[in-house]
């Protein structure tokens, strides 16, 4: 019996407890509606916050990444000129050296083409 007693003053407390929470919210209804109301704000605040930094981010990251871009571009460049410049060096070298009849200066002169004189 004493089993029983407790399993219904336990059901009791709890149904009272729960009649008090209604109450209460019934009460404060418009505190809770600001609370959260604050607390979507506050959530969604923290996420366009996030989200800001995340761009920012990204932003400085594509910036490092253009400048590294040019960087290589002008190192393409500075390649090609230089090519450029070793491939005419050779042209005059091997010219030079079919003038002091130079077999090889012939060969490579015949490797180059017409088109590159």
């Amino acid at each position: 019996m004493a089993m029983k007693e407790q399993v219904e003053n336990t059901e009791s407390e709890s149904v009272s407890q729960l009649e008090q929470v209604k109450q209460f919210c019934l009460d404060h209804k418009e505190e809770i509606c600001i609370g959260v109301g604050l607390f979507i704000v506050g959530a969604l605040s923290s996420y366009a916050v996030k989200a800001k930094i995340d761009n920012d981010k990204l932003m400085s990251e594509n910036e490092d990444m253009n400048l590294k871009n040019i960087e290589q571009e002008q190192q393409i460049e500075d390649l090609g000129d230089l090519l450029i410049q070793k491939s005419e060096d050779y042209r005059t070298l091997a010219s030079d050296g079919l003038r002091h009849h130079s077999s090889y200066a012939g060969r490579a002169m015949s490797c180059l083409g017409n088109d590159l004189f």
